[in-house]
């Protein structure tokens, strides 16, 4: 909590968290896709639509275009199923899942309610290929900054990613054509060299181009080592710690 809060209890303190993040101004087109998806995001006490003003809307580099409320999948056994969330854009390799839960949801589970509820996280991580950020109400309500930042980070970790794939995707295919052109300026070179009049000619042509020959001969060598290299090798994933939520 900032300092400004120091001295208050831990009850006033959320309240006035809440209190300046409500007040926060909704950017337009932020407004347009709530009101254009309200009737997807129906909850008792309006959660939903409130997680979207509060948080969504605060993200730096979200764009409302790319987040699906309510969005449909099959979990392993076929059946429909619905993540309250889902930021996708395949051209900007965005694939987000956000979860928004009660503490009384959970609390009121059976143990099959409870079983459930992982198999359908499973399903949708497995066969969606995403990334899952499950926020409890009392986190995003009461710390509402250091959601809108775990969102904001994971969602530049992601284009980020994407971006260096596009660019090692482009760096193999430059060096592909350039060991075409090589293999070709070789191949050339030593169809001028076996079709020289005498072989006078042929030893003096080749003697002006052998040390040519060579040299792009070897730079052809390196060069296809280093594409087989590049092929081959896999970035890991970033080790990324959730941020932790004082308070009860």
């Amino acid at each position: 909590m900032p300092s400004v809060y120091a001295g208050l209890s831990k009850r006033m303190q959320r309240n006035l968290a809440m209190c300046n993040n409500s007040s926060k101004k909704i950017p337009f087109q932020w407004s347009a896709w709530i009101n254009k998806n309200k009737h997807r995001m129906k909850h008792p006490q309006n959660f939903e639509v409130l997680f979207a003003e509060q948080v969504l809307s605060q993200v730096s580099g979200l764009d409302p275009e790319d987040v699906k409320p309510q969005f449909p999948f099959r979990d392993r056994e076929n059946r429909q199923r619905r993540i309250d969330f889902m930021i996708d854009n395949s051209q900007k390799g965005l694939s987000l899942a956000i979860e928004v839960d009660g503490y009384t949801k959970n609390r009121g589970m059976s143990s099959m309610e409870h079983d459930d509820a992982l198999m359908r996280q499973n399903s949708l991580i497995a066969n969606l290929d995403c990334k899952l950020l499950r926020f409890s109400n009392q986190q995003w309500r009461y710390y509402p900054d250091k959601v809108i930042e775990e969102i904001h980070e994971l969602i530049k970790m992601q284009m980020q990613k994407f971006n260096e794939k596009i660019e090692e995707k482009k760096s193999r295919e430059e060096s592909k054509i350039n060991i075409e052109n090589m293999a070709s300026s070789i191949g050339i070179i030593k169809t001028k060299i076996e079709a020289s009049g005498s072989k006078e000619v042929k030893y003096n042509y080749s003697g002006n181009h052998k040390y040519v020959l060579f040299a792009l001969f070897g730079l052809l060598i390196s060069t296809s080592f280093y594409f087989i290299l590049s092929s081959k090798s896999s970035r890991p994933d970033i080790a990324r710690a959730r941020p932790r939520y004082s308070g009860s």
